[in-house]
């Protein structure tokens, strides 16, 4: 048996999963737009589709093209392009490509089922409204090995292995950019029967060029395929 020390060792994260919290400043513009949203959900304004099982209202998704809500479209576009900073991706904007309202009462605790947001690249949540016990974003593992095995943890409670889903506590004026693959649904909760949870849902295609990414899948060791 050989004995050796070992001289170096070092850890790192080498497929991390980038979320964007943003924290906005509670202005009137969300009392303001919680009312309104509250009456577009009554009048079913905005060609949007109801579902009675849980008394929930979704607008059309095109909002972003709506002059009513160009402030709203405004924050959410600064807060993908902050985002497409962070990930340093050269580019001139965001695009946004749909964007829609959900506006959930409290029956059937408000929730929504595990899904994606499919033909985007970034995607986020912006809450107008969150009565106090509404249920929580919960974002899953999108890594292969989640189903596989969660071993107990050595020192605590806490090791990141034993995490194969995070949630999110929202709040009013909280907006979340997250990549557009990242499956995620609604947690139950429980509110006041004449309060509402608001969130404006979002997606986005950056303005932007793929060169280098393009040239390496065209060309092998210089000849074109």
């Amino acid at each position: 048996m050989i004995n050796t020390d070992i001289i170096d060792s070092y850890q790192i994260s080498i497929f991390p999963t980038y979320v964007n919290t943003f924290f906005l400043e509670k202005t009137p513009l969300f009392e303001q737009m919680t009312d309104r949203f509250i009456e577009i959900k009554h009048k079913k304004i905005h060609y949007g589709s109801y579902d009675n099982d849980i008394d929930m209202y979704c607008t059309k998704d095109t909002l972003h093209e709506i002059e009513e809500f160009t402030e709203l479209t405004n924050i959410i576009k600064t807060c993908f392009d902050v985002s497409l900073d962070r990930l340093d991706i050269k580019h001139q904007g965001a695009n946004i490509t749909s964007m829609w309202t959900n506006v959930h009462s409290n029956k059937n605790g408000g929730f929504h089922e595990l899904h994606l947001h499919a033909n985007s690249y970034l995607s986020c949540v912006f809450y107008i409204n969150v009565p106090k016990g509404a249920g929580n974003i919960l974002f899953e593992d999108p890594r292969e090995c989640k189903n596989m095995v969660v071993w107990d943890s050595k020192y605590s409670n806490d090791s990141y292995e034993k995490y194969r889903a995070w949630e999110f506590s929202p709040q009013t004026a909280m907006l979340i950019v997250f990549p557009s693959y990242l499956r995620h649904k609604v947690k139950k909760g429980k509110y006041n029967d004449d309060e509402h949870r608001i969130a404006i849902s979002a997606n986005c295609i950056p303005n932007a060029e793929c060169n280098e990414t393009t040239l390496r899948y065209k060309y092998s060791n210089g000849i074109a395929v």
